[in-house]
């Protein structure tokens, strides 16, 4: 759950390094809320709560995985490409890399 907060405080925060366990993390709660909201859809027969729940959360979403792909040594732009998320399961650069110092467990 700390994963998940962290990556909601940090929402604006494009610089940096996240690493794998704090990026997994993150999409494990956000996959869990996603299935809450799908859920709720059918009880209010509604989609404003889930789309309420992507449009806010987007933004940390797209920030945590810049900082991801900055942990494995690449420019936040690889997100959009093809090998995108194959590059953020890759393991962190070990120590300091041009994008900051490795990052600490939450």
């Amino acid at each position: 759950m700390n994963y998940y907060l962290e990556a909601y405080r940090n929402y604006a925060k494009f610089s940096g390094r996240a690493n794998k366990e704090e990026y997994y993390g993150f999409n494990r709660w956000n996959l869990m809320v996603l299935v809450l909201m799908f859920g709720l859809n059918y009880g209010f027969d509604s989609n404003i709560p889930t789309l309420s729940y992507v449009v806010i959360m987007i933004i940390p979403a797209i920030s945590l995985s810049v900082r991801r792909l900055h942990d494995v040594g690449e420019s936040g732009w690889h997100m959009f490409k093809w090998n995108g998320k194959k590059k953020m399961r890759e393991d962190s650069v070990k120590g300091k890399n041009q994008y900051g110092e490795a990052p600490k467990n939450l």
